[in-house]
């Protein structure tokens, strides 16, 4: 074997020990793989050393971003032996527009990572006059709730106050407990829990009998379809919790918000996803505006409203 040889393979470790070296450099710590996205936000991290940083999105090398890089990060004093690392980069994820979209960033033409998330999107690209404060129990804790309040130029939520938790002690979880059976789900806004008969405060499901008209202004059973779309979504866990108010309503039923395993509010996404409407100006009103913008379930055709429904009025399109 020639000398030629062996030196053409020191050449080849040392770079490629080198270039390792450079990778483990730096890291990009937001957004986070499989994360979800949404309004105003950052894309950042920290490299050692850096001429350029740039960001691309879905692959797209032509539309590259530049990065502001040398923000002061104490963190990293001992990686890099200085602290003037840091890179960030402010970001209106709904420019991508809804669905899963790639992050990836390069230092000095040299990939540093990437990610993968989930942006959701009102539908606009910088949403104006709208405001709301909401409550949302449970959380950090049993014992306290949050209120969020939408912030416009972050074109999302912030956390405004820390309170008790407006629905009491009363907090039922039941684990492979719940049944999902026709007779234990009476529609789409009231489910058993524990055995005990909840009804979903805030919001109005389409009655199990109700017929809407889709798109192509055809009849089909509506409140079948949102109590079988909240069927499917606890199955899927078959986890709820609920946080019920100290009150019943005049059919003696609790009142009370429930939650599936990976924390989604059932009666938000149940108004969020056509198979219910908000009650007036409750805290769901949002959700409705979303899911009538976008037409999904019961907004892509033709409906009477469940209340009014109850007292008599229906489609003439889908009598007899």
């Amino acid at each position: 074997m020639s000398v030629y040889y062996f030196v053409v393979l020191a050449c080849l470790s040392v770079f490629s020990s080198q270039l390792v070296w450079a990778q483990a450099k730096g890291v990009l710590e937001n957004p986070r793989p499989g994360s979800y996205q949404s309004g105003v936000g950052v894309i950042s991290g920290w490299v050692c050393e850096a001429e350029k940083i740039e960001v691309i999105f879905n692959g797209n090398a032509a539309d590259r971003w530049r990065v502001g890089y040398g923000t002061r990060r104490m963190d990293t004093q001992k990686e890099c032996g200085d602290s003037n690392n840091g890179f960030v980069l402010l970001f209106n994820w709904n420019l991508l527009g809804d669905g899963e979209h790639t992050v990836t960033a390069f230092v000095d033409d040299v990939e540093l990572g990437r990610a993968t998330v989930t942006v959701t999107t009102l539908g606009e690209e910088f949403r104006r006059d709208v405001s709301g404060t909401f409550t949302l129990p449970g959380f950090p804790d049993t014992e306290t709730a949050v209120k969020v309040h939408w912030q416009e130029a972050q074109q999302n939520f912030v956390i405004a106050d820390v309170i008790d938790n407006p629905y009491g002690p009363r907090h039922l979880t039941c684990e492979g407990e719940v049944v999902i059976e026709e007779a234990e789900i009476i529609d789409a806004d009231t489910l058993t829990l524990c055995e005990e008969r909840i009804r979903l405060i805030g919001i109005d499901a389409p009655e199990r009998r109700q017929s809407c008209l889709d798109a192509d202004d055809r009849c089909y059973p509506c409140g079948q379809v949102a109590t079988e779309a909240l069927i499917q979504k606890i199955r899927a866990s078959n986890v709820v919790s609920c946080y019920l108010e100290p009150d019943v309503d005049r059919y003696g039923r609790a009142l009370g918000i429930c939650f599936s395993r990976d924390g989604t509010d059932l009666n938000g996404w149940l108004v969020a996803n056509g198979h219910a409407v908000s009650y007036f100006s409750g805290p769901y009103m949002p959700h409705e505006e979303v899911a009538s913008v976008k037409q999904r379930g019961v907004w892509a055709g033709e409906f009477i409203v469940p209340s009014e429904w109850r007292r008599g009025t229906r489609l003439e399109e889908c009598e007899g």
